[in-house]
């Protein structure tokens, strides 16, 4: 009986292991999208989102908390945490980026 939960154990590892592996390409894939939308963002898109004098080094904080969540594969959650601690001026560009909308929302 032991052989065979030690069996179940390592098939259950396994999963576990695949499925974490999986959700990190999904975020990474997902996040990438993202920092490709605000690095190609444009001044007239920006002052479009929010014409505050802030934007664009908002939009250089908001660049760099995305990187961060890529890198540490953190949760939305928490992202939006970081999202919100920037300021109001980030907050404008995230709700601004349909990439973005749903997470800040």
């Amino acid at each position: 009986m032991g052989s065979r939960d030690s069996e179940k154990t390592a098939a259950m590892r396994q999963k576990l292991r695949e499925d974490l592996k999986r959700r990190r390409g999904e975020f990474k894939e997902r996040y990438g999208e993202v920092l490709e939308r605000l690095r190609g963002l444009s001044a007239e898109e920006l002052v479009a989102i929010t014409p505050d004098p802030t934007a664009p080094e908002a939009l250089q904080q908001l660049i760099g908390a995305v990187e961060k969540a890529t890198r540490e594969n953190l949760a939305q959650a928490a992202l939006k945490e970081r999202i919100q601690a920037l300021g109001k001026v980030a907050m404008r560009i995230a709700k601004g980026m349909k990439e973005l909308k749903d997470i800040v929302a």
